[in-house]
């Protein structure tokens, strides 16, 4: 567990389900798998975040290149992340 995710449960998460307890003691998918109160990036599979990261790089570099060529680039699908 990373020390961001730590920190967020011990200042946020435990706050909150002392003051607003959960309505199971445990959530889980139809197929029984339990699903945890946050997901982060670290938890996706190493591929995923590769592949996001890949496609950031590649539309950073394309841009520079519209933009170099004098040619207008798209707008950036990554905003807001």
């Amino acid at each position: 567990m990373s020390r961001s995710r730590a920190e967020w449960e011990e200042t946020s998460l435990k706050p909150f389900i002392k003051r607003f307890p959960e309505r199971q003691a445990r959530f889980t998918t139809p197929s029984g798998l339990e699903l945890h109160p946050l997901y982060a990036p670290e938890d996706a599979k190493p591929g995923i975040a590769a592949a996001i990261s890949y496609s950031k790089k590649a539309y950073i570099i394309c841009k520079e290149s519209l933009i170099s060529r004098g040619i207008p680039a798209p707008e950036n699908p990554f905003n807001g992340d």
